[in-house]
């Protein structure tokens, strides 16, 4: 009887500790998740009456407060039943603080993540860092690492030392915690109240547009709350975007829909003198990159080319802007072409009579191109080149590139080359000899030099430069320019905060900043021109399809671009991002997310609260969403 009230008391003792322990936890998640409320705009709220803002306000902090407790304290809901089943009190011990180091570790790098690309640590990047563990998927810098592994490195050290403080504590000082039932009623009440605010207006009998409006204010003020809009959708699917009462299917929902793609049977016309292809894409060069200054010989061959000013790629990262290059189709489909295992049309046709060669300084298994685009090429390096830095990479792929042009056998046959650089991708990674400024050490989490960063950039670009000029020296002294298309161009751009409002990088949003990129095409016979007509990387495939391999089958049956000369308007366009999608029209877009909902913003990335979708504009996208199901 004795020995049970003491291990009674003992258990006791040790649940005490496990409260008291994360509690403390949750007080430093409140402090280091200040950095997430830094990135709400308030731009979005400024037409609201006052009571309407302190509505608003009461729910952010409500949120705020309960679901960074939620994050911080569920590993009670597993460790207090442990302990009741088993006194182990150091294996409790120990795990507690390993899974509290591990969450605070997750929530310092969502917090990196979510300032500089405003979406959260998920599944998609998670597996993007599993597919990639040996690889730099995200160009982080050694530098960079070392601050994340110092941060992480002390809080480990507080989080162990806190936990052993306390136990000792307790053991000499047995503490009632009564009032910590005060703080659960608290934590309650603002849990109660954060998501009965968002029930209210998703099941309400006033579901109109002005409720809807508010709901999206509401998901606008949550979503810097990582996994917020994600819990919630499991008890409140929010609403979706309808066009005549049809709801868009997600890509989840599309990668098990069998596609007619193509939609009819290729037909072609015989071509006696076919010219080989050589596809260049710099990985993150943007538009206002190619000048000059800092691609000299590329703005000098692009003298004798075709170059289009005003041109978008179809996506935002490397995965959908490669994708919407090769197959001429939304990213929407990735899914469903990756399930599916279907590659894309022009590749198909170009292994019938060309000797195909994919030469890339980065890895081609995350994004999975290997098993998309470049699934039925032979002998395709999957791993980034050897080099140690993106530098000695890309100096690999200009080597191989010239050791592979120089057999005899390109002769013989006609060939299709792609090359990708990673240098404008991974500016941070080695230092490049350029003209421009650069001064300390590349730092994107903490005291972000935007010139100097910029400086980093321009040099990697005019190294970049120097490649393609030896990709096209080469051509010419195998007197292969008189008969060899060259199409110089980027999977999507680089930001810089350049609109002032935080983003860096890409993948974040669809300003032009991240989705526009030049576009340079030498087509052997052709008269130079430059072109301002909008086109973008749908219009590749087409213009390949039928005046490089003679298709006759129109263009509509196998993508939804046209022909690069053709100057027609292509906006409404969807752009693809690995977190949603966004249809652009004129000067904004609407970003469609995996959960329903959605958002508005300007063409600076500026949310507009006021404004609702354009039924038209919708309607004209989704054709191409479903065009191949």
């Amino acid at each position: 009887m004795t020995r049970g009230i003491v291990m009674s008391q003992k258990k006791k003792m040790v649940f005490h500790w496990l409260l008291l322990f994360f509690v403390a936890n949750l007080f430093l998640f409140w402090i280091i998740g200040l950095a997430y409320v830094s990135q709400i705009s308030l731009s979005s709220f400024k037409d609201l009456v006052n009571y309407q803002k302190f509505c608003f306000i009461l729910f952010g902090i409500s949120s705020y407060i309960s679901h960074l407790a939620l994050l911080s304290l569920w590993p009670l809901v597993i460790l207090i039943p442990l302990l009741w089943v088993a006194y182990l009190p150091r294996l409790i011990l120990s795990i507690s603080v390993i899974i509290s180091i591990i969450l605070v570790s997750l929530l310092i790098i969502d917090i990196g993540i979510y300032v500089s690309y405003r979406f959260h640590l998920n599944g998609i990047i998670m597996r993007f860092i599993w597919d990639a563990s040996n690889q730099n998927v995200f160009g982080i810098t050694r530098n960079e690492l070392m601050i994340v592994v110092f941060f992480v490195g002390i809080l480990s050290c507080l989080e162990y030392g806190y936990a052993l403080w306390l136990w000792r504590f307790l053991n000499k000082n047995p503490l009632s915690l009564a009032s910590l039932k005060w703080y659960g009623c608290g934590l309650a009440i603002f849990f109660y109240i954060s998501y009965a605010t968002v029930f209210y207006f998703s099941y309400s009998n006033a579901i109109n547009a002005r409720n809807i409006i508010r709901l999206r204010l509401l998901l606008e003020v949550a979503r810097f709350l990582p996994g917020y809009t994600d819990i919630l959708s499991i008890f409140a699917p929010v609403e979706y975007i309808a066009v005549k009462s049809r709801k868009i299917p997600i890509q989840s929902e599309q990668m098990n829909i069998p596609l007619k793609y193509p939609l009819s049977k290729l037909e072609f016309k015989s071509n006696e003198k076919p010219m080989n292809v050589v596809m260049i894409v710099l990985d993150s060069w943007r538009f206002d990159a190619f000048n000059n200054q800092i691609t000299p010989n590329i703005n000098h061959f692009s003298k004798k080319s075709w170059v289009f000013s005003n041109h978008l790629s179809g996506g935002n990262g490397t995965g959908p802007g490669i994708f919407s290059l090769f197959y001429g189709i939304p990213g929407t489909y990735w899914t469903a072409m990756l399930s599916q295992h279907r590659s894309p049309l022009l590749l198909d046709a170009l292994q019938k009579n060309y000797d195909i060669k994919v030469i890339s300084s980065a890895e081609l298994f995350s994004p999975p191109l290997h098993k998309t685009v470049f699934q039925k090429i032979k002998d395709l390096q999957i791993n980034q080149q050897s080099g140690s830095t993106p530098k000695a990479r890309d100096l690999q792929v200009t080597q191989q590139f010239k050791a592979w042009a120089n057999d005899s056998m390109r002769l013989k046959k006609p060939f299709f080359t792609f090359l990708l650089y990673d240098s404008a991708h991974s500016y941070c990674e080695t230092e490049y000899q350029g003209p421009f400024n650069e001064t300390g050490a590349c730092n994107r989490f903490f005291n972000k030099n935007r010139e100097s960063l910029l400086g980093r950039y321009k040099n990697a670009a005019y190294f970049l430069d120097q490649q393609i000029q030896e990709v096209i020296s080469t051509l010419e002294a195998k007197s292969l320019l008189k008969n060899t298309i060259i199409i110089i161009t980027a999977d999507h751009g680089e930001e810089f905060d350049d609109n002032h409002l935080g983003y860096w990088g890409h993948g974040s949003n669809y300003t032009l900043y991240q989705i526009k990129v030049p576009l340079i095409v030498y087509w052997p016979g052709q008269q130079p021109r430059e072109f301002s007509h909008q086109t973008s990387h749908f219009d590749i495939v087409p213009t390949l399809m039928t005046r490089l391999l003679g298709c006759v089958t129109k263009s509509s049956d196998y993508t939804v671009g046209t022909d690069l000369l053709n100057s027609k308007l292509r906006l409404p366009m969807i752009i693809t991002s690995y977190m949603d999608f966004g249809v652009l029209e004129d000067t904004r877009v609407t970003r469609i997310f995996s959960t329903g909902n959605y958002l508005i913003e300007n063409d600076r990335g500026e949310i507009q609260s006021g404004e609702d979708i354009h039924i038209s504009a919708m309607r004209d996208a989704f054709k191409n969403f479903i065009y191949f199901n």
